[in-house]
């Protein structure tokens, strides 16, 4: 037996969860939390090294890697539910070829 949230969020279209998103990170607060999973979240730095705070290269271990890399997914998918553009909306524009 799924609840009643479950059933609503399996039932939104991809403009309506995005509209969603938009609501909760659009907002002054909600751009403090995506720059700070933007700063943690491995997301303009490399997932498999670390540098210390002397510049040292250290290689990660793979689970700490796949860790790294399934919280830059993450941010990842916030930003491209944000940025969602309906693709009839992207083909008017031109930009689908």
């Amino acid at each position: 037996m799924i609840s009643e949230l479950t059933r609503e969020v399996r039932e939104m279209d991809d403009e309506k969860m995005a509209s969603v998103y938009r609501s909760v990170f659009e907002n002054p607060n909600g751009q403090i939390v995506l720059e700070d999973m933007k700063n943690r979240f491995f997301v303009n730095a490399p997932t498999s090294v670390f540098i210390d705070d002397l510049g040292n290269k250290i290689v990660v271990d793979d689970g700490t890697m796949r860790l790294n890399e399934g919280m830059r997914m993450a941010y990842q998918h916030i930003k491209a539910r944000i940025d969602y553009e309906e693709p009839l909306k992207k083909q008017e524009e031109g930009s689908i070829v």
